[in-house]
């Protein structure tokens, strides 16, 4: 076949005959939707931005040892070591599970003990199964992230002052900042998304933070706010955003 020949030919017939001369061009289905066992691939956190993020906020809640004491006394079942992750306030951009954990109760009917307050001769009275979210670490299979094995990765991490890095949803890369809680945390579901107004960086009582008519703010240089409340209670800085000491819980 000359060259003047294949120059009319249709371009549907060209297309054929070419695809004769061709290997096979079609997708490996067997291999694409082969499943593999080795864990998802993920960026080092600290490859996007800082990790920690380097201000007194982040590093308050994330390091303190304050809220880190909160933590352990106002969620004995949610959070026993204390440390809060980033999946505590950023709950949709933190890829997690579900996951059952186990609490024995022990004594009988009207002197119910937690462990701690157990005693030599106590019976068991019933062991509670209570439903929670596990943050999953980042190259790590999500069957493979029991919760003694993060428990101890977040408290091995934070014993050298340093934190786990964690997988991230599709929701982290919508561009946005979202402030959401974890049912770990803030048992009010309703106050999940709306709980930290980004208009002034306050973020309304939950159970965090204990004092429900206190009105805690973050503090920011760039917004010229203070944090609130105050380490010393100052009136001036204080009253402005409508917190008093006399608010204190008892």
């Amino acid at each position: 076949m000359t060259g003047k020949n294949l120059s009319i030919l249709p371009a549907a017939l060209m297309g054929l005959w070419l695809a004769g001369c061709q290997p096979s061009l079609n997708s490996d289905a067997p291999a694409l939707q082969a499943r593999t066992s080795a864990p998802a691939a993920a960026p080092d956190c600290g490859s996007c931005h800082f990790y920690p993020l380097h201000d007194v906020n982040h590093n308050y809640h994330l390091n303190g040892l304050n809220p880190r004491e909160a933590v352990q006394s106002l969620f004995v079942y949610e959070r026993k070591n204390g440390i809060i992750v980033c999946m505590d306030c950023h709950f949709g951009s933190v890829a997690h599970r579900k996951y059952n954990w186990y609490d024995t109760l022990w004594g009988t009917e009207g002197d119910v003990r937690a462990t701690a307050d157990k005693l030599p001769n106590d019976p068991i009275y019933r062991i509670d199964t209570i439903p929670g979210f596990l943050p999953l670490p980042a190259g790590m299979r999500s069957e493979d992230a029991t919760s003694d094995r993060v428990n101890a990765m977040m408290e091995s991490a934070a014993r050298i002052g340093s934190l786990v890095s964690w997988m991230t949803s599709r929701a982290h890369m919508n561009g946005q900042v979202d402030v959401e809680f974890s049912p770990n945390i803030v048992l009010d579901t309703n106050l999940s998304k709306s709980a930290f107004r980004a208009s002034d960086l306050s973020c309304s009582s939950i159970e965090c933070h204990n004092a429900p008519k206190k009105t805690y703010r973050w503090a920011s240089k760039a917004k010229g706010l203070n944090g609130c409340p105050t380490l010393e209670h100052f009136p001036e800085l204080d009253t402005s955003c409508n917190y008093s000491p006399k608010q204190e819980p008892k």
